[in-house]
């Protein structure tokens, strides 16, 4: 990664990358490795005017850049989005929380995996367990990856079965067909919505429409990005914890090396 100097006096910031994906412009303008590079120069010459600071991520692969500018406000909402991300840092260590980590492509390039909680049962060989030993857990994940394999490709017969049997019922006029373990039913359902603005209309006089109005997360997520700004970070800030639980969640990708490089890197 380097800076130049142009001769009309703009920066230009180049982020060199070896992947192989090259990102949309909405991506790109949204980048915040390339906005925390501007918001570094800018912060280390305030003189600099924050539209003369080009950045650029260079594709080697490609040997195509892609560019993106920023502005003043651009640069603030960076240094608040960091500011947030920080203080969130600073509650989880005064209330002894655990950062959980996130696995991504770039543990690839990380020395810490023999130590990570995501990573450092790969490496551990003849390690004792309080409930079971290395070779009993490996057993049984092999045994779990297994049932959960035959159970995606029996449910993908299932699927075809299914549309297979309801076009004979359908060429044959047929509501039910029997088997020596049991019977298959074709029913018609009919799942009913609501013309809102219909009953809004006739919920609003009597002064009921309230009632049935409720906060929607996903509805809120949808509009954070139409509200003002300094909206946006409060609502971000009244953000609380709903519920906490653990799930295994399992993939059915092998991990072919320990230390196994990829031209993923990002």
């Amino acid at each position: 990664d380097r800076i130049d100097r142009h001769p009309d006096g703009a920066y230009e910031i180049i982020d060199y990358k070896t992947s192989k994906r090259m990102p949309s412009q909405e991506s790109l303008d949204e980048n915040l490795q390339l906005a925390l590079y501007a918001l570094g120069l800018q912060k280390r010459w305030p003189h600099v005017d924050p539209s003369k600071i080009a950045l650029t991520l260079y594709f080697l692969k490609h040997e195509e850049a892609l560019h993106t500018k920023v502005t003043e406000e651009s640069l603030k909402k960076t240094e608040e989005k960091v500011s947030a991300i920080i203080r969130e840092i600073e509650t989880k260590i005064a209330e002894k929380k655990e950062f959980e980590p996130v696995p991504s492509v770039l543990c690839n390039w990380c020395s810490f995996r023999p130590l990570c909680p995501a990573w450092k049962h790969l490496y551990r060989k003849g390690a004792k367990d309080a409930t079971l030993d290395e070779k009993e857990l490996a057993e049984r994940t092999e045994e779990y990856l297994t049932l959960l394999k035959e159970k995606k490709e029996k449910e993908e017969r299932m699927k075809k079965l299914q549309q297979l049997i309801f076009s004979a019922m359908e060429t044959r006029g047929l509501t039910r067909v029997f088997g020596s373990e049991g019977y298959l039913t074709k029913k018609t359902m009919q799942r009913y919505g609501y013309d809102m603005e219909k009953i809004k209309n006739l919920l609003m006089p009597l002064g009921r429409w309230e009632e049935i109005l409720s906060a929607d997360a996903a509805k809120l997520k949808k509009i954070l990005s139409e509200v003002p700004h300094d909206v946006r970070n409060a609502i971000e800030e009244a953000r609380v914890v709903a519920k906490t639980y653990t799930v295994i969640s399992p993939s059915l990708k092998s991990i072919a090396g320990k230390s196994e490089d990829t031209d993923e890197k990002s």
